[in-house]
This record gives structure tokens, C-alpha cells and sequence, in this order.
């Protein structure tokens, strides 16, 4: 995902943002509640040579090394911790200072520090400085090394663990982390496509346009081009001609059929269908549209023509193919309607795999306007036939997932998907200036700034 669509994601999700940091810091104020203070009292013991026994001089570093591992084993024992529980002015055992009593060798230093932790300051340093004694007692005229008490064991201020600025801290980043993660995986798993930036993350193809919400059209499916109420519609459907024709052609004026389709029912494929043939056909392209949804047809009714006889009468062997395009009166536009409907799915097949390849050639530009992708599987093998595919979705209708899964589907029947439409957007962008210029020729008024025409 790109960062700057990142970033307008994780601004969308900011309450998954605020919620998953707020639980993970909620989740770390709780463990530090529950942990128990621990205090840590340190007495330093020098390891020295011993002056009365000079042979051993020139081998004391050596010797150090060897021996200060030793001797924090020694400290560490249980025996050695039981004799130093009998000197404390507490009550404890061995036993329980096993896991207070650390040893901490500095290799080289010739320095051995014995720790002692507790939740208690006074009895940590109370520990440590009785190990520390009792250890010098235990080894007191070696002959191999002298120890020298160099610093007492302090009773601690302030307490070792736990931290809470740490581990607040590192709660924050990890939480922080984690709601970015969760934010963007619940972006692409369960939230919906609302916007073209969404909509080209999704699906990787290019995005053609954007139809805003238009409840006109929701009313009655027609033909919209050339009503003055709808200029704005109708620029940004001379948009989406002008970005799939190129798409198609790739700039060598190379056309195949064209399918048009949608994921779910209800995303606008029909109204769009016919109207791009319209305007596809005042370049003076001559323009087929086949009507495949069988199931549903309505470009009869967008024409108003009859649905007697169309692409299913090829099965039932009641037509020819030739004879089925009917010329509409829009320059150039011919449709040839779903016809009456079929008794099988696999008289659906025969019409999409052995009869809709004869319209291939019958015009410069063929659009299909098939079922959508979730009425059947059939859809798919129509897409394959068509060999370029223009998937359109309803904003708000459809997950990331469903849109890449859709695209993919298509994809590996060897379909290619020129492009994507969102329709019924809520939020779509202004179009361009050039469709409030020509809004004025529908009206028969002056453009501002000109003269009224004279009557």
C-alpha cells in the first residue's frame, strides 16, 4: 500500500488506532500493578595479590580469572547461603536467598560483587553486606589471593523494577505498532471501498471513474445524455469512454468485445453500459451492445425496443445472428436484446461460449452487458470470450478482499480487466469545467460573460 494511502487509512481507522494502544497501555499499567517492588543492595570486594606469598605475583591475573567464577558459584551455593541466613537479623533460610543472592564477577577487574535483591531496601542491603562478610570469612588465609572489603552495601533509594517509563514505553511503541497493523488489516479485510484511492489499492488495475450518487437513475434506468440536469453525470461518463476506449486499444485502434459487469447486482452496470454506447457511438464509432444478463435484461427497456428475439433466440434456434442487432435511435447504436429466457444453464453456456463470439465483428466497438460476477461462475467464461473486462462497484458495497478476489478471478481465466468504475459515490470529485461550458448549449443560454442569443 502506498504511504500516502497509509496514512489516509490509518486517519479513517483512528478509533482502531486509539482503542488497540489504549488496551496494549491498559494491558502494561495492569502488569506493572501486579509486580511486586524490588530493591538492589550491591557490596564490592576487591580481589587482591597475597603480599605473603610473592611467588604467586607474577600469575595473579591469571590466576583472578580462573578463580572469580569459582568463587561466585561459592556465593550462589546453598550451603554458603545457609550459614550467611544464620547471621542476618531476620529470620530466613537459605532456601529463600538462593534466589535474592547473585554473584557479579568482573572478569579482568580483579572485582567480585555480591547483590542481594528484596522488596524490602533495609534487608537487601542487610544481605548483601552479611554475604560479603561472611564470604571474606569463609576464604581468610588462602594464600593464593587477599580480599578487601572496598565498598559496603547501601540501603538502595529507590527501587530496581519494575520500570514503569519503560515499560509504559515500550508498551506505547509496541502498541502503536500493533494498531497500525491492525488498522491497515482491517482496512483491507472488512472494510468497504468507498473512494477511487481505496478502490485502485485494491483491485491494482486502473480506476476509470467515478459515478457520484445519482437518484434520478435510481428511479428509472435511461439514457442520460443530452439532459441538462445531468451534465455533470454525463461529463464523467465521456470521462470513462475516453479512459476505457484507450485502455481497450492501447493506441493502436485495436478493439475486441468489451464486457461490462459488476461484482453484485445493484453497482449500475446496465445504465452504464448503454450509455457509454451512446457516446461511444457520437465519434461515429458504430457501437453493438449485447445485452447477456439473461437473467435480469433491461436494455430493452433503456431503448425501448422489443425483447422477443435476442442472443438466447440463437440457442433455441429461433434466429440468426445477423439478423438480431437492432438499430436504436442513437447515431450508430445498435443492441441486440437477451431475448426470452432459458430453460437451463447449460443453454446459458451455449449462448456465452458458441453464439456471442458471432457479434465479434459485427461493429467497431462491442460492449457486453453480462451478469454480475456474483450471480454465477458462468460470468467468468463470458469474461474469458470477451477477452477485456470493465468491473464496475458500488461504493460502500464491497471489502478490499472482494475487489482484489474479483480482479484475480478474472485474471486467471486470461481476461484483462482494463479498469475499474466506483459508482455511486458519495464523495466524488468535482469533474471539469468543460461540462458547465456545454451545459449552456443544452439550455440554449449564453455561456457568462457572452451577449443572449438573439431569438
Amino acid at each position: 500500500m502506498p504511504l500516502r494511502e497509509a496514512l489516509r487509512t490509518l486517519r479513517r481507522r483512528w478509533l482502531i488506532l486509539l482503542l488497540v494502544t489504549g488496551v496494549v497501555l491498559g494491558a502494561a499499567g495492569y502488569f506493572l500493578a501486579g509486580q511486586d517492588k524490588v530493591y538492589e543492595a550491591k557490596a564490592t570486594i576487591a580481589v587482591l595479590p597475597d603480599p605473603d606469598n610473592p611467588t604467586l605475583v607474577p600469575f595473579y591475573g591469571q590466576a583472578v580469572e580462573n578463580l572469580l567464577p569459582t568463587y561466585a558459584r561459592l556465593i550462589e551455593s546453598r550451603t554458603f547461603l545457609d550459614r550467611v541466613a544464620g547471621d542476618l537479623p531476620f529470620e530466613t533460610t537459605g532456601e529463600a536467598l538462593s534466589g535474592s543472592v547473585f554473584a557479579d564477577p568482573a572478569a579482568g577487574s580483579g572485582v567480585l560483587g555480591i547483590v542481594a535483591h528484596t522488596g524490602v531496601p533495609e534487608e537487601s542491603a542487610q544481605i548483601a553486606q552479611a554475604t560479603a562478610e561472611a564470604f571474606l570469612a569463609e576464604l581468610e588465609g588462602n594464600r593464593i589471593v587477599e580480599f578487601r572489603l572496598i565498598e559496603d552495601a547501601q540501603t538502595p533509594l529507590g527501587a530496581i523494577a519494575p520500570r514503569p517509563r519503560l515499560v509504559l514505553g515500550a508498551a506505547l511503541v509496541v502498541g502503536l505498532a500493533l494498531a497500525v497493523g491492525a488498522a491497515l488489516a482491517w482496512e483491507r479485510l472488512f472494510a468497504r471501498v468507498n473512494d477511487a484511492a481505496q478502490l485502485a489499492d485494491a483491485s491494482q488495475v486502473p480506476v476509470l471513474g467515478v459515478i457520484p450518487v445519482e437518484r434520478a437513475l435510481q428511479r428509472e434506468r435511461r439514457v442520460i445524455v443530452g439532459d441538462p440536469d445531468l451534465f455533470q453525470l454525463e461529463e464523467r461518463l465521456r470521462s470513462i469512454r475516453t479512459n476505457l476506449l484507450f485502455s481497450a486499444t492501447g493506441g493502436q485502434g485495436q478493439r475486441g468485445p468489451i464486457l461490462i459487469t459488476g461484482i453484485n447486482p445493484g453497482d449500475g452496470k446496465s445504465t452504464i453500459a448503454a450509455n457509454l454506447a451512446v457516446i461511444i457511438g457520437e465519434l461515429g464509432f458504430s457501437v453493438l451492445l449485447i445485452d447477456a444478463d439473461v437473467h435480469r435484461p433491461v436494455q430493452h427497456e433503456i431503448f425501448g425496443i422489443r425483447n422477443d428475439r435476442g442472443l438466447t433466440s440463437l440457442v433455441t434456434g429461433h434466429a440468426e445472428a445477423a439478423g438480431l442487432p437492432i438499430t436504436t435511435r442513437y447515431p450508430h447504436v445498435r443492441v441486440v436484446p437477451a431475448g426470452p429466457p432459458l430453460a437451463t444453464r447449460a443453454e446459458e453456456l451455449s449462448a456465452y461460449l458458441r453464439h456471442l463470439p458471432q457479434f465479434a465483428s459485427m461493429a467497431d466497438i462491442v460492449l457486453v452487458d453480462s451478469p454480475p460476477l456474483g450471480a454465477a461462475d458462468e460470468v467468468r467464461l463470458l469474461a474469458a470470450f470477451s477477452g477485456s473486462v470493465m468491473l464496475l462497484i458500488r461504493a460502500g458495497s464491497a471489502t478490499h478482499a472482494t475487489v482484489g478476489s474479483a480482479v484475480e478471478s478474472l485474471k486467471v481465466l486470461g481476461a484483462s480487466v482494463l479498469g475499474t468504475v466506483l459508482t455511486m459515490a458519495k464523495d466524488a470529485p468535482e469533474v471539469s469545467t468543460a461540462g458547465e461550458y456545454y451545459r449552456y448549449r443544452y439550455r440554449q443560454d449564453p455561456p457568462p460573460g457572452e451577449p443572449p442569443r438573439p431569438s
